[in-house]
């Protein structure tokens, strides 16, 4: 019997964690952010549907990217990339929700960690949106982010972190590897927006 859903309003909307051995943080950041732009949406509740999706992202991986050592080894951006799309089109085929993604600066150096930190807190201005980065160093992880404060950027992730300091989008060349451990890598950040207008409908024809 599948697991029913339980909606935001009946309990807190917390990440799903993964395991202490496994390197699948790209696969759990697609749902978690998947689940975070869907926050008043009954669909971002834990259940049956999300682990039917893991299971697609897995297997996609695998079976398409050739991926075999995802669970050990972890996933790079082209990767992700593709996550994404399949994420997608999943949703769109399975709830008729459908999402847009952005990497805004995948073509252009940002001038200063302020404009990236910029770019991150307008996008998230918006309800119905998250952030995806890919975190390397010390942390060496692709992480969730639902919200910017004036020393930290808020987390929904999978590795069981609340907050990490705002020094991580610091450039390259201006940073001290003594001082700053881990870095978010700015061509790696990914913007993810959900379409209102047929999650509205979606809800419209659940309710």
């Amino acid at each position: 019997m599948a697991e029913k859903p339980i909606l935001p309003s009946d309990s807190k909307l917390s990440p799903y964690l993964q395991g202490n051995l496994d390197s699948l943080c790209s696969v759990y950041a697609v749902i978690n952010a998947l689940r975070w732009t869907l926050a008043d949406h009954p669909l971002s509740a834990k259940g049956e549907h999300w682990r039917i999706l893991f299971a697609e992202l897995n297997d996609y991986a695998v079976k398409e990217l050739g991926l075999l050592s995802l669970s050990s080894q972890g996933m790079g951006l082209n990767g992700m990339i593709w996550l994404l799309r399949t994420a997608q089109q999943h949703m769109a085929e399975a709830h008729a929700i459908t999402f847009k993604t952005y990497r805004p600066f995948a073509l252009r150096r940002p001038e200063s960690s302020t404009c990236v930190i910029g770019e991150i807190k307008e996008h998230l201005h918006s309800p119905g949106t998250a952030v995806i980065t890919a975190v390397y160093g010390k942390l060496n992880h692709w992480c969730v982010i639902k919200g910017i404060n004036e020393k930290h950027a808020i987390l929904f992730d999978s590795d069981r972190l609340y907050q990490t300091p705002l020094t991580i989008f610091q450039l390259t060349a201006h940073s001290n590897s003594a001082s700053h451990s881990s870095r978010a890598q700015t061509g790696s950040i990914l913007l993810l927006s959900m379409d209102k207008t047929t999650a509205c409908k979606n809800i419209m024809q659940h309710s």
